[in-house]
């Protein structure tokens, strides 16, 4: 879906991992985006990873949720897994007190995909964007390094 992903650049090394264990670094914007990209995307892996190991309805298909929707699962199991890393607690306790309580709002009808806005910049622009800034960052990284 356009607006919703970064994706790496094409026919540019995407995996400099091992580069990196050489002492090797990367060449221009592309291959740091790259680099860096993969690093973010591993990452992002295991996150989901745990979420969809401690939230059901993340594994389960999703069908009739539209991706506004989605997105907001996403967003409460999130605030839900870090409650309850800070805090502890007995997830069916809770929702018992919530339900107890009047705290358990009505779910509201879900009417379907809806349409994203639409960015004011491509997905390639974006990209370029990112990329020439981490560069411009990772070249007076380097710089810095040097003199000392």
């Amino acid at each position: 879906m356009d607006g919703l992903l970064v994706v790496p650049y094409p026919k540019t090394r995407y995996h400099l991992k091992e580069w990196d264990l050489q002492g090797r670094n990367p060449e221009n914007m592309k291959e740091l985006f790259n680099l860096r990209h993969s690093s973010l995307r591993t990452t992002v892996e295991r996150a989901f990873g745990v979420l969809k190991w401690r939230f059901a309805i993340l594994r389960d298909g999703r069908k009739g949720f539209s991706i506004r929707t989605q997105i907001s699962i996403v967003y409460a199991c999130v605030a839900l897994h870090n409650w309850f890393n800070m805090y502890g607690g007995d997830f069916e306790e809770m929702e018992r007190q919530a339900a107890e309580e009047g705290l358990m709002g009505d779910a509201a009808e879900d009417s379907g995909d809806e349409a994203l806005p639409d960015g004011l910049i491509t997905d390639d622009e974006l990209r370029d964007e990112i990329a020439e800034f981490m560069w411009e960052c990772y070249v007076q990284w380097k710089e810095g390094a040097s003199t000392l």
